[in-house]
């Protein structure tokens, strides 16, 4: 639905004229689902609906994915009969009414509440999270060098100060700032558990003691413009003999056996942007081929593809936006238009892995040291 209105001010030279917004999708008279997982991923699947509100059958596919999985998983479970039986309903080949498709929820969530769950999880993880601009208290973090891309890393402890005495728990903060000129996107974990070498005045490695945390993290897709930063969780560090792992309120997987006097330096790890098992890919390949999985991924979502050249307009913009934050080129949009074959997926999906200006990357970041002062335990 396409709203106009007139824009008139009293001012000399003021403009005057209409605006015309873009069109509202989705449509107005479906009942959402009753459970509010089906809920939440239907609003999910909002963002690639078609204009008339219909559901691209590629979603209603990942719902059955998910549907499939637990299955595998739960081959003896009491509601695994009835969701065998439903398989055959997902179909991906065709578009879906709102109704048909909250039908289907509502179905799948009064048998087994998981599979909408895992569903839900999917589409909240795979999507592109941005950062925030450098507030100027962290320009002067430990940040390691900065890559050709203008990746860089701080492994920042705070207090950020000279000098803490022993027993003192300092709190960890993994940043990751662009200080480019182009966007960067790339993968990494939400927790990063990472190593820790610390010296004291003298040059002589301290002894560390470090307990794994069983905190879980989840490999998640970034894209930074050029001036942004973002922070992933990781576990602080304790000063002197190894104590509890949680000391006031920070969680602590690090403690060193530092004593009062020293000048710590301390240099941590290198943080791993790519997924545990993508480095000897990297090596074969030279290129982060994760994004262009990601790319046909995301793409999915949106089959069958409109032969309608407005409908699939529309698509492309949905999906530039998602991947880049700006539109495709003219060229690579009449590509996309004109091309009715069955593989017009991987061939935008090629144009768009190889597209100029907006790289992906794979790799790790070394965080700058860190130096500080040990002083004698406070008393109180």
């Amino acid at each position: 639905m396409a709203v106009k209105f007139i824009c008139r001010t009293g001012s000399e030279g003021a403009w005057t004229g209409k605006l015309v917004t873009g069109e509202t999708r989705g449509s107005m008279d479906v009942i959402p689902p009753q459970h509010k997982d089906a809920q939440a991923l239907l609003k999910a699947w909002s963002n690639a609906m078609r204009m008339d509100g219909k559901v691209p059958g590629g979603l209603i596919g990942k719902l059955g994915e998910s549907v499939q999985k637990f299955i595998k998983n739960n081959p003896i479970w009491a509601t695994t009969p009835q969701l065998q039986k439903l398989l055959p309903r997902f179909d991906a080949t065709h578009d879906w009414s709102g109704q048909d498709a909250v039908a289907l929820l509502n179905e799948v969530s009064a048998l087994q509440e998981t599979p909408i769950q895992m569903a839900l999880e999917q589409e909240t993880q795979h999507i592109i999270r941005t950062g925030e601009p450098l507030p100027a208290e962290l320009a002067k973090a430990p940040w390691g060098e900065t890559l050709a891309n203008g990746l860089r890393h701080a492994w920042l402890l705070e207090p950020n100060a000279a000098e803490h005495p022993l027993g003192t728990a300092l709190k960890a903060r993994a940043l990751i700032h662009n200080a480019g000129k182009e966007p960067v996107t790339f993968r990494t974990r939400s927790w990063h558990q990472l190593a820790h070498k610390a010296t004291d005045t003298k040059g002589a490695e301290l002894k560390t003691e470090s307990v794994e945390l069983m905190t879980r993290g989840i490999l998640l897709t970034y894209r930074l413009a050029p001036g942004e930063f973002l922070e992933v969780n990781s576990p602080g560090m304790g000063l002197g003999k190894m104590g509890q792992v949680e000391k006031d309120g920070i969680p602590v997987g690090t403690w060193i056996a530092a004593q009062a006097g020293d000048d710590l330096t301390v240099t941590t790890a290198p943080i791993s942007l790519m997924d545990w098992n993508e480095e000897e890919q990297l090596k074969l390949d030279g290129e982060p081929r994760w994004w262009l999985d990601y790319i046909r991924a995301r793409l999915a979502r949106h089959l069958p593809f409109p032969d309608d050249q407005t409908a699939r307009e529309r698509l492309l913009y949905r999906v530039a936006m998602e991947l880049f934050g700006t539109p495709v080129s003219a060229e690579i949009n009449a590509a996309f238009v004109a091309d009715k074959s069955p593989k017009a997926l991987e061939t935008l999906a090629e144009l768009l892995f190889h597209r100029q200006g907006q790289p992906a990357w794979a790799g790790s970041l070394q965080s700058g040291v860190t130096k500080f002062r040990v002083t004698a335990a406070d008393k109180e």
